[in-house]
């Protein structure tokens, strides 16, 4: 049994600050002697012992610009790799470990050195796949391309693995999306770039097509190939108006001109409609305008009061009354075990319900904490008691931690602040600034793709080798099984997340809350991350998710949660020398994400993608990702 310490909220309400004052540390820092501006190689032996040190210290003792010390890290990769081996396939952060390169990989995160940079500089940073191009080399054929294409499909696409991951036996050709979902969309792309049609590749090598998806019709590309996106979305318009809004129109009795939504057009059978102008980045709702339909009311709809005749009071009342009547029933906190003056967890609502109450309300400017404040009830993510009501409580192995001589101490210090009387557990009550608010989300009719974010985030991402994430993958698999065969639902962060905890002793946390105050702005940007493990000097965060879709709309509340530990711990201790891994956890595989690496294309990403709010109402995604690297 782990020796666990819990924290509660007892003193949430209290105003004092968690902060300690710097004279507390003084008397540590007057024996210290005054560093010299200049080490040379003969006064210091550390320099001449440390494998790492040609990234710090030039030949005469000088400290290296970034740009040397990236040179220096480029031609070490180059001598110690063959480079070419990687032109056309991927080459990430997280895969160094991998190539025995693992301590490399720390001593760059160490010292900020930018992979991308790296890259580069080494002319990897795309994916060229210059064996396809034939148009542009006068000495490669169309048919060499072919067969140059094909070679490549069968080493890296058509492996044993891949078939029976998808069930597919050997001879018949995989669907596009199918390879894609297997993180080689970049592959089809390639094809699409260079004039390559992937049916010459199942033809040369005598593979056969099941069957012709009906949904081809609705393939597009920048380039015209097949067709172009107007053409697309034209008959995607068609086949919607001929084969299923007459059909669903009768079926859910709508009114004329009023068009069904997605969520419906899944529950009644239309899920391959739903998914294939999904996969192919269509949106529906230039769909629904192309037919000549409107979105009607939602179910919402007395929510709203901008640009409506309702008060925000009015629309706060009728909240108040759906809430009351619909949602937080006796059945409902029965099911559930919820205590009286405890309010649900919001993933308990949308697990019973099946519907989306918080992005209605959210997207209105409403909050949760409001209606809670209202019933008077208790919304905490830290409680006195651990795993009982509502949200999951703070937890960590003290005893893990101590018998840890690397960093183990320092992450207790951290960990015991949140003891203090006078700790303002109220930051993560009411901020409005929550890792989990970042996320790659569109609003109901702009979806965000998850081909387009795989395709833009690629290099960031890969599936980890570590044993300690197999480990767990591999128990939260059987756990998920297990629990659906006994309860007929899938499990919750609150049913599963304590028993991880417990079954792994590198696990020392859940829960872990992580903040930092912008004091520009005099904000509070907050997130607690679902488990926290350890390893020597490596502090890897877990985040449970159930599919890859999610773990890539994930990125930037991963991202957030990476730079708030970091930002914590340097405040306990700016000289500790740790790494930080990320995670992304589910039933089926875990995921490495090179977080270190991730802040500019996330900026990048939602800057050119303005449609993609996130879970903010009156900031961008943008500006709010932004503000927290002030």
């Amino acid at each position: 049994m782990k020796r666990k310490s819990d924290l509660t909220c007892r003193n949430k309400n209290s105003r004092g600050s968690a902060g300690k004052s710097s004279d507390s540390n003084s008397s540590d820092l007057d024996g210290l002697c005054e560093l010299p501006s200049k080490i040379s190689l003969e006064d210091s032996d550390t320099l001449t012992i440390s494998r790492w040190g040609f990234l710090d210290w030039n030949e005469n003792g000088d400290p290296q610009t970034y740009e040397d010390a990236l040179q220096n890290a480029s031609n070490y990769l180059k001598n110690i790799l063959d480079l070419n081996s990687f032109k056309d396939t991927k080459l990430t952060l997280a895969n160094l470990s991998n190539l025995n390169l693992g301590d490399f990989a720390s001593a760059i995160r160490n010292r900020k050195i930018k992979w991308l940079d790296i890259k580069e500089n080494l002319d990897l940073n795309i994916y060229k796949l210059e064996f396809l191009n034939w148009k542009n080399n006068p000495n490669r054929s169309y048919k060499v391309a072919i067969e140059n294409g094909a070679i490549y499909f069968l080493k890296n696409i058509y492996t044993t693995d891949f078939l029976e991951r998808y069930k597919i036996s050997f001879g018949i050709a995989p669907k596009s999306n199918q390879i894609k979902d297997y993180a080689y969309a970049f592959f089809i792309t390639g094809l699409i770039y260079h004039h390559v049609l992937y049916s010459d590749i199942i033809k040369y090598l005598g593979f056969n097509f099941v069957q012709k998806s009906k949904w081809d019709l609705f393939s597009w590309s920048q380039n015209g190939l097949p067709r172009s996106y107007s053409e697309a979305v034209s008959n995607a318009t068609l086949f919607f108006k001929n084969h299923i809004y007459p059909n669903i129109k009768s079926l859910l009795c709508l009114e004329s001109n009023l068009a069904p939504t997605l969520i419906e057009l899944r529950k009644n059978g239309y899920e391959s409609f739903v998914d294939a102008i999904y996969d192919r980045d269509i949106k529906y709702s230039q769909i629904v305008e192309k037919s000549g339909l409107k979105f009607r009311p939602s179910l919402w709809s007395s929510f709203n009061w901008k640009n409506n005749p309702r008060t925000r009071d009015e629309a706060f009342n009728n909240i108040i009354s759906y809430y009351r009547e619909n949602i937080n029933t006796e059945e409902f906190r029965n099911e559930y075990h919820i205590k009286d003056g405890f309010a649900p967890s919001l993933s308990m609502i949308s697990n019973y319900y099946d519907n989306d109450f918080y992005s209605a309300i959210r997207n209105r400017g409403f909050g949760y904490a409001e209606i809670i404040s209202y019933f008077n009830l208790r919304h905490s993510h830290i409680t006195e008691t651990p795993y009982r009501w509502g949200e999951l409580s703070f937890s960590f192995d003290e005893e893990y931690l101590l018998s840890n001589n690397f960093i183990g101490k320092e992450i207790l210090k951290y960990f015991n602040g949140f003891k203090e009387i006078n700790f303002p557990f109220n930051i993560f009550e009411n901020s409005q600034f929550r890792a989990s608010h970042f996320q790659l989300r569109g609003d109901e009719n702009n979806w965000v793709s998850y081909k387009g974010i795989l395709d833009y985030f690629r290099d960031y991402i890969s599936i980890s080798n570590n044993q300690h994430d197999i480990q767990i993958r591999d128990y939260t698999n059987q756990f998920f099984q297990s629990f659906q065969n006994n309860y007929y639902r899938l499990p919750t962060h609150y049913d599963i997340l304590p028993h991880i905890f417990e079954a792994f002793d590198f696990i020392v946390a859940v829960e872990t809350p992580a903040f930092k105050y912008v004091s520009q702005l005099n904000r509070f940007y907050t997130g607690h991350m679902d488990l926290l493990g350890i390893n020597n000097h490596v502090m890897t965060i877990y985040d449970l998710k159930r599919n890859i879709s999610q773990i890539l709309k994930g990125l930037p509340q991963f991202f957030c949660y990476y730079f708030l530990l970091d930002h914590s711990i340097k405040l306990i201790n700016p000289n500790l020398n740790y790494e930080i891994r990320f995670v992304g956890l589910t039933p089926l595989e875990v995921y490495e994400i090179d977080c270190h690496s991730l802040k500019t294309p996330i900026l990048n990403f939602v800057e050119t993608n303005p449609y993609i709010k996130g879970r903010f109402d009156k900031i961008s995604l943008y500006e709010a990702f932004k503000d927290l690297l002030l």
